[in-house]
């Protein structure tokens, strides 16, 4: 089993800023990228609309214009690449229209001096690619890394999309993907923010690091004009609804609003915190009165997650409104709307809502993920369509992988209700968490342990509310582990001295205390029940498993381990039990049996953690070697290997066993794998890369080879397909009337000449139609022949012509033949010349074991059709020791050795298999 990553659950935004297009008059769409890849939502509803095709790599700014899409992105240095020296360091802007990729620009990274008239190296013209190719031949991937430079902004002027790369802006025709040119200012000035001013033709306003901003014309690409240098560097550029304004962004929180036109600071702010300002935006509704044209409002963000309304009018600070947790990348007023759009670090995007010109604004609409990354996951339905998460960041969210509009997360409201359950639940993460169907109770069916937490708290996902029992450890110490029971009734808890407790799910009461005398004496670190719930499987640090009986809580049995248990997964429909040691190993043991079936070595670092498919076939296991390995249980044997960029914290199989689960360090989303086979030929393994470093493989892989080709294959047509054609001559009497239909002799002159079928000698009515060999009255069947083969002229070949011709081209096309097509075909080879070539075809095949069935159904009809042609070739017996009769005809004797030699080989595993079916009956 080959995994491909097919999707990627709980992402909104990978920090980075949000592009914001207004289709109509008020129709707002945002388009939010997500690693290498952007999500467009309708803002109306906060619903998902489309998921663009994956980029070359993570998407790091966007520019957006009717259908048309422009996302620059950094090329990925994965495990996979790294080693080929494929991988670069710069950056390509790629094209989409709507959601599908239509060309690839590369960006050139080779430093030209600045002229002031604008002139530049003539061969410093930069890459496009179409579909995948340059329009002069050449290669433009990224693996030449001293040809790309990195984009750090894109802006769209009328035709023409301007990108960003440091001391450069690079422009092209976005219309017709044709490169325009670029203009290279000077080497200290590295462009930190751009703005095309309204009105302002053909004009760029390009802000630097250095404080310095120029107005620069990307026609002529000439300097316009440089206005004095600002006390620190320019963070953001942003319009205002008045003319000659806009708003500029200092990076030590400074806010400016400038008249360009006079080149004179109108209003200046201070966030007060010496922190970047990284967004600005001027309110553009009608709302309020400002004498410079807009709203009176203007919003800054900062890198602490507030967002800052400043009040023109008055000129100071009107509302200070914590959005998010982290940087605010986003912060857009949407067009003639008391809107505020937002979007963070912490994986959201907001929509805040003015009610009045005196209120603050209030939360609108948002949709939102894990902030931090994730740490464990759980499939909570049989139909593998809805998942648990939990994270770093204290969050218990749900996840559908059908409909995003189904996401959400986790509700703590019930402790404003409920004094007995202590608030610490909403500031300590959840390190461990046991889910159960929730269309099979009616109580909770979710149970979580919180860091350092004595603890554990029960949760329904029906509705995402927090439930009313709190359930303790006995011992006092924090709660490490959880598990449920199979009907979901029971939740088992272990802690960090080793002590193992039972509750009651329903009511939160103690069920049981399993017995210390014989327990852990260190921390648990699974727990897992079986389908009965009668039997407890613990591993805790000690180096030991241990079996417990549930109803008297008493232990059972005690398998001894070589290390530490890291990880544990139960299948309970098969007992089976997989466990992850520190020592690199993976064992599997027999619930029943208690006894070790598998060992499985391969890591090369800690096991994070396990699971088994429904089955038990497949074993699939993650490690801090930045591998997920899948296993074949019956064989004992490695599936595949496949390296990903960070380690797998968490696999778990869907219910269904077709999908997996996995979440990664550092990543705040799930991603979802599929086999390959499912979908197409699978690509090929790592692990055929493995073996051949290792055990010489290649030998053991050449025999392999060696062995499939002495196979006999049979045809995919269907069984009862080769029966008919093998019976087509019963078929053929069953069509013939019984009783002949002759026409009236006198009939009446306006029904005119009626001319039914004659069921006489030659007539084949198995066709329906398409072979009329009918004879009639006074006609001779070489004549009705004829007449055959006048109607049926569009046979596969002509007559006399099969020699010429490719045999196992015509062969593949017997195959798609009906049976009275194929009857058809056989029995037009009249000329000599092509029986024969038939006959060497059908050698031919046999010799390379191909559609074994369907030769031998097309031998068949031959020989019946023709059989009689080849009965002057007497039979010569020759040695009386060879078992193989010799004819005078050489082609019948190749014939009779490949029928003969390939019936041998099935005789003899007909026999064999028959052998081994007789001993297992007695």
């Amino acid at each position: 089993m080959h995994i491909v990553p097919i999707r990627t659950l709980g992402y909104v935004n990978s920090s980075q800023k949000v592009a914001v297009t207004l289709r109509g008059s008020n129709a707002f769409f945002a388009i939010s990228p997500v690693n290498r890849c952007f999500h467009l939502y309708n803002l109306e509803n906060m619903r998902l609309a489309l998921m663009s095709a994956e980029a070359p790599g993570p998407i790091t700014h966007l520019a957006a214009i009717d259908d048309f899409t422009f996302a620059a992105c950094t090329p990925a240095v994965s495990t996979l690449t790294s080693s080929s020296g494929a991988a670069g360091s710069g950056s390509t802007i790629v094209v989409y229209d709507r959601a599908a990729i239509v060309a690839v620009l590369s960006v050139p990274v080779r430093d030209a001096p600045f002229h002031e008239n604008g002139d530049e190296d003539e061969n410093s013209d930069a890459m496009i690619e179409e579909d995948g190719e340059s329009n002069d031949g050449g290669d433009t991937t990224a693996g030449s890394t001293s040809r790309v430079g990195n984009v750090s902004g894109l802006m769209i002027v009328g035709s023409v999309l301007v990108a960003s790369v440091n001391n450069r802006l690079i422009m092209w025709n976005w219309l017709t993907k044709d490169y325009v040119g670029r203009i290279s200012l000077e080497s200290d000035f590295c462009i930190s923010a751009m703005l095309h001013p309204s009105t302002y033709i053909n004009k760029i306003l390009v802000g630097s690091d250095n404080g310095r901003l120029l107005l620069v014309n990307h026609v002529t690409r000439s300097i316009v004009y440089e206005f004095p240098t600002l006390p620190a560097g320019i963070s953001v550029l942003t319009q205002a609804p008045a003319l000659d304004v806009a708003g500029v962004g200092l990076m030590n929180g400074s806010i400016l609003v400038m008249n360009l036109k006079f080149g004179v600071t109108l209003r200046a702010f201070d966030q007060g915190n010496n922190s970047i300002v990284s967004c600005l935006s001027f309110k553009s509704d009608t709302g309020g009165k400002d004498r410079m044209g807009g709203g009176g409002l203007l919003a800054s963000s900062d890198a602490d997650g507030h967002v800052f309304l400043w009040d023109l009018e008055l000129g100071k600070l009107a509302y200070d409104v914590p959005c998010h947790k982290g940087l605010v990348h986003t912060c857009e007023f949407l067009k003639s709307q008391p809107i505020m759009l937002t979007s963070g670090s912490d994986n959201s995007i907001k929509q805040w809502i003015f009610d009045s010109e005196l209120d603050p604004p209030r939360i609108w609409k948002q949709i939102s993920g894990h902030s931090k990354p994730v740490v464990k996951i759980r499939y909570v339905d049989r139909e593998g369509k809805l998942l648990v998460s939990s994270s770093h960041d204290g969050t218990l969210r749900k996840l559908s992988t059908i409909q995003e509009a189904q996401n959400m997360e986790f509700s703590t409201a019930a402790m404003k209700k409920n004094p007995s359950i202590e608030s610490d639940v909403a500031h300590s993460y959840v390190i461990d968490f046991d889910a159960y169907d929730p269309t099979l109770t009616t109580w909770d069916n979710v149970i979580t342990c919180h860091a350092n937490d004595s603890f554990t708290r029960t949760w329904t996902s029906r509705n995402g509310s927090l439930g009313s029992n709190a359930c303790a450890t006995t011992d006092g110490s924090p709660a490490k582990v959880v598990a449920l029971s199979s009907c979901g009734s029971f939740a088992f808890i272990g802690s960090a001295k080793g002590s193992i407790d039972m509750y009651n799910v329903q009511s939160g009461n103690l069920k049981r205390k399993f017995d210390k005398a014989g327990g852990h004496k260190k921390i648990i670190v699974a727990l897992a029940a079986d389908a009965l719930s009668i039997h407890l499987v613990s591993a805790a640090i000690d180096s030991c498993l241990k079996i417990w009986n549930i109803p008297s809580g008493k232990l059972e049995h005690t398998v001894p381990l070589p290390s530490s248990v890291s990880s544990l997964c139960l299948n309970r429909e098969t007992n089976l039990i997989a466990i992850a040691c520190d020592d690199m190993g993976i064992r599997v043991i027999d619930l029943d049996t208690r006894t070790t079936v598998r060992e499985f070595w391969g890591h090369t670092n800690r096991i994070l953690d396990l699971s088994l498919s429904p089955d038990s076939r497949l074993l699939a296991s993650s490690s801090l070697d930045a591998t997920i390995r899948m296993w074949d249980m019956p064989t004992g044997a490695l599936s595949s290997v496949q390296k990903v960029d960070e380690p797998a914290t968490c696999v778990v199989f869907s219910p269904d066993g077709n999908h997996l689960a996995t979440t990664h360090v550092n990543e705040r989303g799930v991603v979802l794998w599929a086999d390959a086979s499912i979908f197409g030929k699978a690509p090929p393994s790592l692990v055929a890369e493995m073996i051949e470093s290792q055990n010489h493989a290649a030998a053991e892989l050449s025999s392999a080879a060696d062995k499939e080709a002495a196979l006999l294959r049979l045809s995919k047509l269907p069984l009862s397909r080769v029966q008919l054609v093998m019976n087509i001559e019963v078929f053929k009497k069953r069509e013939i009337p019984e009783e002949l239909v002759n026409r009236p002799q006198l009939a009446p002159f306006f029904l005119g000449a009626m001319n039914t079928p004659q069921a006489v000698k030659g007539v084949d009515f198995f066709t329906g139609g398409a072979f009329p060999l009918s004879v009639e009255n006074g006609q001779s069947e070489e004549k009705a022949e004829s007449h055959v083969r006048r109607r049926h002229a569009d046979t596969l070949v002509d007559e006399g012509r099969l020699a010429d011709v490719d045999i196992d081209d015509f062969i593949a096309r017997l195959l798609e033949l009906s049976p009275a097509g194929l009857d058809f075909e056989i029995r037009l080879l009249t000329d000599p010349a092509d029986r024969e070539a038939l006959l060497r075809g059908l050698v031919s095949h046999m010799k390379k074991g191909l559609d074994y069935e369907f030769l031998q159904a097309v031998l068949h009809l031959f020989l019946s059709a023709h059989g009689d042609e080849f009965l002057n070739a007497s039979i010569d017996r020759g040695d009386s020791s060879s078992t193989t009769p010799k004819t005078n005809h050489p082609l019948l004797d190749e014939l009779i050795e490949g029928v003969t030699g390939s019936w041998a080989s099935l005789e003899e595993l007909f026999h064999s298999n028959l052998s081994i079916l007789e001993f297992i009956r007695y």
